[in-house]
C-alpha cells in the first residue's frame, strides 16, 4: 500500500488506516502492532511518519507503546446509541461515565431561515431562529459536529445561556419547559469535506454518520432541529422494536 509522500496530511492518512485496520480485526485488541519495518512497508511511508502517527493513536488511547515489547494495541469500544432516542449525540456521551466529554461552540447567531429549515421547523422562510453549531470532544478527541436551530420566538433570552459544555436539551426541559414528545430522523452515510476533517481530525473523505434530526412537542409543534456529522468508526447505532405494538406481525396466522 504506497501513499503519497508529498501530502502535509500523510501522517493523519496513515494513522487512519491503522484504526481501520484495527477496527477491522486486522490488529486485535490486546495483540501488538507489526514492527516499525513491517509497517512502513505496508502503508509505504517513512519511519518519521510513521512515528508521528503512532504518537497520535497513543495521544487517543488507542495504542500504548512497551518498551521492549512493542506497540500495543488498546481495548476500545464503540459507543452505543439508541436510533429512535430522543436526547442529543451529546446526552448519548454524558451517560457513559468512564468518558470525558467536552462540548465546545463554533458559532452562535440570529440568522432568517433558509427554506429548508424553515420547512423542517414548520415557520415561514425569513423567521428569525438561533443557528448554533458545536463540536463534540470525547477524551479530547474530536468525535461530531453539530448544527442546531431554535425558533427565536420559543425561547426567548436562549442566546446567552448558549456556551461550552452547556446541555440545550436540559435548557428546553427545565427552563422552557417544553416536552419532547415525537422525534423524526433522517439517516444517511457520507464522507467529512475539508472544512469538517479539520475540525474533526482526520482525512478527507472519512466515512461518517449524517443526521438530521425534527423534536416536537405534545402539540406535533416542531420545537428543535439540527444536523449533525457523527465518525463511523466510532459507533454502533442500533434499533429495537416490539412487533406486538407496532402491528408488523400478525401473530394469528
Amino acid at each position: 500500500m504506497e501513499l503519497e509522500q508529498n501530502s502535509t496530511l500523510l501522517y493523519m492518512k496513515v494513522k487512519k488506516l491503522i484504526e481501520t485496520d484495527i477496527n477491522s480485526g486486522r490488529f486485535p485488541n490486546n495483540s501488538y502492532l507489526p514492527n516499525e519495518q513491517q509497517l512502513c512497508e505496508r502503508y509505504g511511508v517513512s519511519r518519521i511518519t510513521l512515528r508521528r502517527s503512532i504518537t497520535e493513536l497513543e495521544k487517543e488511547n488507542t495504542v500504548m507503546k512497551q518498551q521492549g515489547k512493542g506497540t500495543l494495541v488498546l481495548k476500545h469500544d464503540k459507543y452505543v446509541s439508541q436510533l429512535l432516542d430522543v436526547d442529543g449525540l451529546s446526552e448519548t456521551y454524558q451517560t457513559m461515565k468512564s468518558l470525558h466529554k467536552h462540548t465546545k461552540v463554533l458559532s452562535k447567531e440570529i440568522i432568517k431561515a433558509t427554506g429548508e429549515v424553515s420547512k423542517w421547523l414548520s415557520i415561514k422562510e425569513g423567521s428569525e431562529v438561533i443557528e448554533l453549531k458545536r463540536i463534540v470532544f470525547i477524551s479530547d478527541v474530536p468525535e461530531s459536529l453539530d448544527t442546531a436551530w431554535f425558533p427565536l420566538d420559543l425561547y426567548p433570552d436562549l442566546f446567552p445561556r448558549l456556551a461550552d459544555d452547556v446541555s440545550t436539551f436540559e435548557i428546553i426541559k427545565n427552563i422552557y419547559g417544553y416536552k419532547f414528545e415525537k422525534v423524526y430522523k433522517e439517516l444517511s452515510a457520507t464522507v467529512t469535506l475539508s472544512d469538517e476533517s479539520k475540525l474533526l481530525q482526520c482525512p478527507i473523505g472519512t466515512p461518517v454518520f449524517f443526521f438530521k434530526k425534527k423534536l416536537s412537542d405534545e402539540n406535533n409543534r416542531p420545537i428543535h432541529f439540527s444536523k449533525f456529522l457523527v465518525k463511523s468508526d466510532d459507533i454502533v447505532y442500533t434499533l429495537s422494536l416490539d412487533y406486538s405494538k407496532v402491528g408488523i406481525i400478525d401473530n394469528s396466522k
